[in-house]
């Protein structure tokens, strides 16, 4: 069966510049994956520990509400006003949520893609195993404005939609963070599940796949070039030391024959 939205495949960084292009009728979001698996938000992937028996709207509320009461002491000056500014504090310090994460940058979705080195897991594999970007192309009737949050509950959207969150922190503002927000859909009687994005037929013409064959340690290289790095993507102590780290530390020799043999001229563009 042929799948229902744009693959293309990725040999180089120059390649990437140019496939990754918004089409002229509208713009564009990107989200990078380690592996290919499917889109759909970290609340719809996990396995709940407690209250199994709950529905999975039960167990979001539960662990929202959680959230809420026990984070006050560290908010320090900031206090969501509304459930979607609670969803995009929550979703931006790793609490499962219905959000998942994009960006407007393609550079910046190429590097989340490719910043944990994923030639490392794959070096004794037969198969090789390749990193994803999606671009997603964005109809404005699929975004919730901001005049619109006000007036909209986040959890009893029609469908999934596309909203800009709040600046509750740099990296928000320096990653030019988007979400999608999932709809919770029912699949029988006594089950409700997410549907992965790139599994409804409304967006299928929006989605693109890029699979990035090219080595992630020459993309970390050429990306530091254009000031795509770990400083960059989370601007704080956490990643100015990991970015020295990765500046100033040796690289095995796996990495070393990989950079060598496979690194080419940045472009000027």
């Amino acid at each position: 069966m042929p799948i229902p939205y744009k693959e293309i495949l990725i040999n180089s960084l120059e390649e990437y510049l140019s496939e990754s292009r918004t089409p002229l009728s509208g713009y564009s979001i990107f989200r990078g994956q380690e592996v290919d698996k499917p889109l759909i938000p970290k609340l719809g992937r996990k396995e709940f520990r407690i209250d199994k028996a709950f529905t999975l709207q039960k167990n979001e509320k539960a662990i929202l509400e959680e959230f809420k009461r026990l984070s006050i002491p560290y908010l320090n000056n900031y206090r969501p006003q509304n459930d979607w500014e609670w969803l995009s504090l929550a979703q931006h310090h790793g609490l499962p949520t219905r959000l998942l994460d994009w960006t407007n940058n393609p550079l910046v979705a190429l590097y989340f893609a490719v910043n944990k080195g994923l030639a490392l897991k794959t070096r004794n594999k037969k198969k090789p195993v390749y990193s994803i970007v999606w671009r997603f192309v964005v109809d404005n009737i699929d975004v919730i404005t901001f005049d619109q949050i006000e007036n909209t509950d986040p959890f009893r959207l029609e469908r999934t939609k596309i909203f800009r969150p709040p600046i509750v922190s740099n990296r928000i503002n320096t990653q030019q963070g988007w979400f999608t927000i999932h709809k919770i859909d029912r699949v029988h009687r006594q089950k409700t599940q997410f549907v992965a994005l790139e599994k409804q037929k409304r967006y299928f013409h929006s989605l693109t796949k890029f699979v990035i064959k090219i080595s992630p340690y020459e993309l970390m290289y050429k990306l530091n070039y254009l000031g795509i790095n770990e400083h960059l993507v989370f601007p704080d102590l956490d990643g100015l030391s990991k970015y020295i780290a990765w500046q100033y530390f040796p690289i095995d020799d796996f990495e070393f024959n990989i950079v060598i043999n496979s690194i080419k001229q940045v472009p000027d563009s």
